[in-house]
């Protein structure tokens, strides 16, 4: 099986800015597709990656006509990464993503000094995964849930949670329940399977998928079985 590209439209594009990676699409249908980005000042010239800048935005743009053409980006979330949309079939939106918290450089050198805390150019504290559901398509979210439960696994500072992150999708089972996949910053890297039964207001932890990989997509077959598409943390 191949697929054919006939043309492509840039969505975004600004000299000073560092947009990606990871842009998330969802197609409404009646030509409507809603695409969630990043952006965040370039510091290149500098010599500095923009990657966990904690500054960075996460924005909102829409197309009415198959992504012709696109409307303004808008900042809907501010000092987060990777942003992740699902499309309910009910219509609600589902966003999730993960921060590094900016802290004062005392802060971040009495944690303790592991992956997930930063001590260079930009401290920071790796802040975990959280978790927004809208129901009006973005134009306002609820309050964020936090990703929680994982065994042996402890906030990196006492103010904040577990320090998992995504970089995938929600997906909805055909039953109704929600899951979502999230991977710690240990050293290998472990992935974790969260699922949700009340349309995303909790999300209890489930298991650990395995050891030795993180960013994951999750697939249920038409058989029902569920499926992992995992990147793997060492390279192999």
């Amino acid at each position: 099986m191949s697929v054919e590209v006939e043309g492509f439209h840039t969505i975004y594009k600004n000299a000073d800015h560092y947009c990606g990676p990871g842009p998330s699409v969802v197609v409404e249908g009646n030509g409507r597709v809603t695409v969630a980005f990043r952006k965040v000042k370039s510091w290149l010239n500098e010599g500095h990656s923009g990657h966990w800048h904690p500054g960075t935005e996460l924005c909102l743009t829409r197309s009415v006509d198959y992504g012709q053409s696109w409307s303004d980006p808008q900042v809907f979330l501010g000092g987060y990464q990777c942003p992740c949309l699902t499309l309910l079939r009910d219509g609600k939106l589902i966003h999730s993503t993960h921060k590094t918290e900016l802290v004062r450089t005392d802060v971040a050198d009495s944690c303790a000094q592991v992956r997930g805390v930063h001590t260079g150019l930009w401290p920071g504290v790796h802040s975990g995964t959280a978790i927004w559901r809208s129901e009006d398509f973005g134009a306002t979210w609820g309050e964020p849930v936090h990703l929680s439960g994982v065994p042996d696994l402890e906030p990196l500072h006492s103010n904040l949670a577990i320090p998992v992150a995504t970089r995938g999708n929600v997906i909805e089972m055909k039953s109704g329940r929600l899951l979502i996949s999230a991977y710690d910053l240990t050293d290998p890297n472990s992935a974790y399977l969260f699922c949700s039964d009340d349309q995303g207001r909790s999300w209890p932890y489930q298991s650990r998928i395995a050891e030795g990989f993180n960013e994951t997509f999750l697939y249920e077959t038409d058989s029902g079985d569920l499926a992992a598409f995992m990147r793997n943390w060492g390279g192999d």
